[in-house]
């Protein structure tokens, strides 16, 4: 049987003698006292109150730094237990802590090596052991630490003044260490302990070509910032950083060192340079990125060969041809057009919206008058006038229904812009602009998102005097809505909710010559009626769009009046400021714009994929533009309306080289009022039915742009591939399809409905129907094992859509008249795990496709009554998840958790539970839901945010503003680090809020119930009026259902629970979760 002798290795001799600890040479000769093992054991265990009961028994004559077999003390043996208490009784009891082992290491040492710097901390406090002592290998115990990754321990001995500079045998600093190894934190506290990063090691490498050799690209960057030597030669191969980081093709380290001016033109022992190196290797990017950096293509290695050779004798010719490009004029002239200037961009995007016959055409052509142009202008319209006065009285009536509460197909007169027009003009006073007209023809309104989202443009919405006052300011109303709610706010968030960059919006009032005005004291038109409702807006938009503060009155006919002059003014002002905060021109751009009407004139399909982009800017303007050239370049000619940049989900990212081709031409002839009145009612075509729709163009190429902007979905009918569009789609509703039938006595039903401000929801509907064809996806290899497969159906018609599968139905409508998206849904409970898997998916879909659509839009949640639905009753009733919400929180503050949650609906006659509302009836299901008090205060909204900011970041006369929140939140220690900087960049709100979401228990029920303490109901309200009321975890409901097998949604398709092989695609849908939320 093993003794603790033969565990702890100690010697067997030692039992007899005891002797005095000897050096690590010759301890293998030495004895130690048997009496050391069962305190070498209890030490080993980490047993504290053993080894102080060992250090009680044992006689004050045993020499207690006795080694075993390995050379370890006692001591040696306790440090990797980590405990304190052992170290500290050894100490105590006088214990050499500074004693050593084979290796020549400490106890220090180990601590080093293992990260605890607890241990570590006790070694240099309170045994004072040397914070330089060296291992055999020369290592110390900043060396340790730094090679095992450990940058606390790293900082605290810097922090205590340990050497950071040591060197052990090979020369090698801890920074050389760490670097070797990858530890970026390491690095980063030896270089702002102030280590020195230009020591050699041995072979005369610095920690910079340790990182490079290595491949540590982000620990070599943060050595060159640093100040790393980025021209050092080593001692052997005579090579300086940039040689190895070509050799290793590490682009990012190549473009750091040539940004910071390293020489790129020096021979190694081997006599060639790292253009020689990076040729062989035929990396093509770190080649362009030397010639852009000055290397000479024409300097020959030692042996006679030119970079170009090399490459072409390794095979390869892309690198070879661009480095045969390179003479010395042409060089000359690429790296000219990359150099960045003073130079702001030659124009900016100036967006105009407005109502058909506003008069947008009309003022556009009024801007880009001169006095000259500008007089014939107003002679010739002063002759058409008394023609167009007849027409006007005609069309007055079609202007007051073109109100957007109902959508209207019918032109307001013949002339009107098809789609969005896109000039460039210049605009007497105030500069180039890119303008952008957009039609007031509402089909248009489903894909203006796209082109609405920049905050780098001025958008002007024009408003015709000649209304009534409500009717304008209903239009008015609604197109700041419109643009406000597709404008993403970006972050952070300042002062009272303020995006970091805001749109800003113009009104302009037109027709002053036929409606009611006077002059100001500064001699400008102005209208009582137009002035109310700009401080409606001012007071709407405070702290999310930046309005102008005045309307411009103007009569477009007159193109050099005052109020002219003066619109032109403001824009030239608001051009100055934005192209301040918008990068500069250089060379590179001016050629490309030059260029791009070229390469539209010399094809009918002016759209390039990304990487032909790339190559034909490469192949016909500048070799050497690097891929950040590229995607700077993209986002100037975007700034500038040149291009247009769409994403596709295929991969293939698309840049429209001519927006007046896709926005008017194509866009705006596809949803006419001509195409309409004569396209197929269903809104299905196929590829040769586009074709003939718009000729000139190939149908197979458009459609991937159709697709790409979400207007089209492919489908297949009968093994025909169709393509659907439901803004084409002009089917009545079928009768029938949600009606009360005897196979339905017995399903469960559920329902929700939003509702948006001023009509907006009606225009992103065809987008939702878009994406739930899109959604749907058939598995044809498992169509044969699936019979539920045959029975799924999608029938889609005009402002509606219904899924049916397996007997559960769920229909999607838009409630023109109540101006609402309303989804039921309806199945057997035997199906409810179907059915709410469904139901679930496509309110995720509602909500992503609203977030995709306008991310800045605030809209209503309400739950239908389920005893209603089953009544079939013809006028729903909802109850707004704010009292669904409160229902919760109520019965949470009053009775027991077991107790079931009642809401009671506004008529007062119906009152449902809360499983009936949300889960179709089954408590076990409710069970695996995440109400709204316990989601995580990351779930709300960004509009949601900004209306808190500005509820507590302006000062409340009772004090009940962002600092006694931070102090209700238990944040008082951050008050005065969030109270110190600018209030204005950085909402004080925003900050204290992203800080105590991350504390444990950060959700919405907490911080309600912080804000009903503060006595502020309207912060509460607006948390339980706006917060998600729920969010569903499918891997629970699956859990659950393993029980009982009635319910069991599928964790990443409910759809395939029953059919398996029909799935609502989770990307689409936004995630595996589905919540209700605004």
């Amino acid at each position: 049987m093993a003794t603790a002798v033969d565990i702890l290795g100690l010697s067997d001799d030692s039992a007899q003698h005891q002797q005095q600890p000897a050096s690590a040479e010759n301890e293998d000769d030495d004895e130690e006292p048997f009496q050391l093992a069962g305190l070498f054991l209890a030490a080993k265990d980490g047993d504290a109150d053993r080894v102080k009961q060992e250090l009680l028994i044992l006689p004050p004559t045993v020499e207690l730094n006795g080694r075993n077999r390995s050379g370890e003390t006692v001591v040696h043996v306790a440090v990797p237990t980590g405990s304190l208490p052992i170290l500290e009784a050894l100490h105590q009891r006088g214990v050499d802590m500074h004693q050593l082992n084979k290796a020549c290491e400490n106890g220090l040492h180990l601590a080093c090596r293992l990260g605890d710097l607890n241990v570590a901390r006790f070694f240099v406090e309170r045994a004072a052991v040397c914070l330089d002592g060296q291992t055999r290998d020369g290592d110390s115990s900043v060396h340790l630490a730094a090679k095992k990754g450990h940058a606390s321990v790293v900082e605290y001995l810097g922090s205590r003044g340990a050497n950071l500079n040591a060197q052990d045998r090979c020369a090698e600093t801890p920074l050389h260490a760490a670097a070797a190894v990858g530890s970026v934190d390491c690095v980063r506290a030896l270089v702002q302990a102030g280590a020195r990063i230009y020591v050699e090691d041995r072979v005369g490498w610095t920690p910079l070509e340790h990182a490079i050799k290595r491949h540590q690209t982000t620990i070599a960057l943060m050595l060159i910032n640093a100040g790393a030597p980025i021209d050092h030669v080593d001692h052997q191969k005579r090579e300086c950083p940039l040689h190895l980081a070509c050799r290793e093709g590490l682009l990012p380290v190549v473009q750091a060192l040539c940004a910071y001016g390293c020489r790129v033109d020096v021979y190694n022992a081997m006599g060639v340079t790292p253009l020689h190196i990076a040729s062989r290797a035929g990396h093509l990017e770190l080649v362009r990125c030397l010639l852009l950096a000055g290397a000479s293509p024409q300097l020959a290695s030692r042996d006679g060969v030119l970079p170009d050779v090399m490459a072409l004798a390794q095979g390869h010719t892309l690198t070879a041809s661009l480095l045969g490009k390179m003479r010395p004029e042409r060089r000359a002239i690429c790296v000219e057009q990359l150099v960045p200037t003073q130079r702001p961009l030659p124009r900016i995007k100036l967006k105009v919206f407005g109502d058909s016959a506003s008069g947008k055409t009309s003022l556009i052509s009024s801007l880009r008058s001169n006095a000259i142009t500008g007089f014939f202008r107003k002679k010739f319209k002063s002759q058409d006038e008394a023609n167009s006065l007849d027409e006007e009285s005609q069309t007055f009536s079609m202007r007051s229904r073109t109100m957007p509460v109902e959508m209207n197909f019918e032109a307001a007169h013949e002339a009107y812009t098809k789609g969005i027009y896109v000039q460039n003009v210049g605009i007497t006073g105030a500069g180039e602009f890119s303008v952008w007209e957009f039609s007031g023809y509402q089909p248009y309104y489903l894909f203006y998102d796209h082109f609405i989202g920049d905050t780098s443009c001025v958008h002007l919405i024009l408003l015709n005097l000649m209304d009534s006052f409500e009717l304008m300011r209903q239009k008015v109303m609604f197109w700041v809505h419109f643009v406000m709610g597709r404008i993403p706010a970006r972050e952070p968030l300042g002062f009272c909710g303020k995006p970091k960059s805001m749109a800003r919006i113009v009104l302009v009032g037109t027709h002053s010559d036929r409606a009611a005005g006077l002059r100001n004291p500064e001699g400008l038109l102005e209208n009582r009626d137009a002035d109310r409702i700009l401080e409606e807006v001012l007071a709407l938009t405070r702290y999310r769009l930046e309005v102008c503060d005045r309307v411009f009155v103007v009569n477009t006919s007159e193109a050099m009046s005052p109020e002219m002059k003066a619109l032109r003014s403001q824009l030239g002002d608001w051009r100055t400021e934005i192209l301040r905060h918008l990068p500069f021109s250089n060379g590179f751009l001016d050629v490309v714009i030059s260029r791009i009407s070229e390469w539209v004139c010399s094809t009918q399909f002016p759209v390039y994929t990304w990487q032909q982009f790339v190559e034909t800017v490469r192949n016909k303007v500048n070799p050497l533009c690097s891929e950040d050239h590229l995607k700077d370049l993209i986002q100037e000619l975007q700034y500038t309306g040149e291009v247009i940049y769409l994403e596709s989900d295929a991969g293939h990212d698309m840049i429209v080289l001519s927006p007046q081709w896709l926005c008017s031409s194509v866009l705006g002839f596809l949803l006419s009022q001509d195409n309409i009145s004569q396209a197929r009612v269903t809104g299905s075509f196929t590829a040769d039915d586009i074709q003939f729709m718009i000729a000139g163009t190939e149908a197979n190429q458009l459609l991937r742009i159709l697709i790409a902007l979400d207007l089209c979905t492919q489908v297949e009918v009968e093994d025909e591939v169709q393509y659907e569009f439901p803004c084409l789609n002009f089917l009545d509703s079928v009768r029938g399809l949600w009606e009360k039938e005897p196979r339905h006595d017995a399903s469960v039903y559920a329902g929700m409905q939003m509702r948006a401000t001023k009509s907006q929801l009606v225009h992103i509907f065809p987008r939702l129907q878009c994406s739930l064809r899109r959604s749907l996806k058939v598995d044809k290899e498992d169509e044969q094992h699936s019979p539920v497969l045959s029975e799924a159906d999608l029938f889609q018609w005009h402002h509606g859509s219904k899924l049916s599968l397996a007997g559960v139905e769920c229909m999607l409508r838009m409630e023109e008249c109540d101006q609402v998206i309303r989804l039921r849904a309806r199945g057997p409970r035997q199906q409810l795990p179907l059915l709410f898997g469904i139901y679930q998916d496509m309110v995720n879909l509602i909500e992503q496709t609203i977030e995709d659509t306008c991310p800045s839009m605030e809209y209503e949640v309400s739950v239908l009554s389920p005893k209603e639905l089953r009544n079939h009753s013809k006028v729903a009733i909802a109850v707004p998840q704010g009292v669904i919400f409160r229902a919760i929180e109520d019965q949470r503050n009053s009775a027991p958790s077991s107790s079931e949650v009642m809401v009671n609906f506004e008529n007062g006659l119906v009152l449902e539970s809360l499983e009936s509302l949300l889960c179709f009836g089954n408590r076990q299901l409710l069970t695996q839901l995440t109400l709204g008090p316990d989601l995580h205060l990351s779930c709300l909204r960004t509009p949601s945010f900004q209306r808190l900011c500005s509820m507590f970041d302006p000062v409340d006369p009772l004090g009940k503003d962002w600092c006694l929140l931070a102090v209700r939140l238990g944040m008082t220690h951050s008050v005065p680090n969030i109270d110190s900087g600018n209030e204005w960049l950085r909402s004080r709100t925003a900050k204290i809020l992203d800080e105590w979401g991350k504390e444990p228990g950060g959700t919405i029920g907490a911080l309600i119930g912080i804000f009903k303490e503060l006595g502020r109901a309207d912060a509460a309200d607006l948390l339980m009026d706006s917060a998600p009321l729920y969010q569903y975890s499918p891997n629970k409901a699956d859990d659950a259902a393993g029980g009982t097998g009635t319910v069991g949604a599928s964790a990443d398709s409910a759809v395939g629970a029953g059919a398996g092989a029909v799935e609502l695609d989770q990307a689409t849908c936004g995630g595996s979760g589905s919540t209700l939320s605004r």
